[in-house]
């Protein structure tokens, strides 16, 4: 999108069995989660052509790259560090706020 007139200069049609919901930029590719199909998809950044697609256990509701590892949410109080490679679970992480899981604070997290 073209941020001074929000033009649209290029996008990505998803099949209408996916919804669209999670996305982030990780070394040079897109990576888009799909909301109920358990399944993300990778395209190349600059041509946004299809490089291949993973599969996870849990819904995909938000995604982020720290660096090091992708971190995805579910709507739950956990959160997912993948391996940026093949996109398998390192580690998962619980969210709290004064002991209690907070699926508020995880959303926050990602988008922010």
């Amino acid at each position: 999108m073209d941020k001074a007139t929000g033009e649209v200069i290029q996008r990505i049609n998803l099949d209408a069995d996916y919804f669209g919901e999670g996305i982030t930029l990780c070394d040079g590719k897109i990576i888009l989660l799909t909301w109920q199909n358990h399944k993300g998809f990778v395209y190349e950044k600059n041509t946004f052509q299809f490089m291949e697609e993973f599969s996870y256990p849990t819904e995909g509701w938000g995604i982020t790259f720290d660096g090091k590892y992708l971190i995805m949410s579910d709507g739950t109080d956990i959160l997912y560090y993948l391996n940026p490679q093949d996109y398998s679970v390192v580690k998962k992480v619980n969210v709290s706020a004064a002991g209690k899981p907070s699926v508020a604070l995880m959303s926050w997290s990602i988008l922010w």
